[in-house]
């Protein structure tokens, strides 16, 4: 387990309308090395509050792992390429990461 370098790993939430959108993003973000590695969780139940009413929605969550260095330029992809007029990007940064998983984000996302 590392604990000094799992700062400059960033997991991503964001959620798409469907899996097909969220797919076709998460290709063109891993072809360009700008995340390592996108899971797609299907099925997932958002209920919030949207331009005056409350929505209930089934959506999928995508969770993308990247580099502390690359959020920028990911929001920025991401608002581009995104259905949603707000979609939700989330970075959060792991507490601690193992070193081998750690090493091979960093290295896919490094520049190719």
């Amino acid at each position: 387990m590392s604990t000094t370098a799992s700062d400059e790993l960033l997991l991503v939430f964001c959620t798409f309308p469907n899996s097909d959108d969220a797919a076709q993003v998460a290709q063109q973000l891993v072809g360009d090395g700008l995340v390592a590695c996108v899971n797609i969780l299907r099925d997932v139940r958002s209920i919030y509050f949207w331009q005056g009413e409350i929505v209930n929605a089934t959506e999928v969550l995508c969770l993308m792992k990247t580099q502390s260095d690359n959020y920028a330029e990911l929001v920025q992809r991401l608002s581009e390429m995104h259905p949603y007029t707000v979609p939700e990007i989330v970075g959060v940064r792991p507490s601690a990461v193992n070193e081998p998983y750690l090493k091979w984000v960093l290295s896919e996302t490094s520049g190719r």
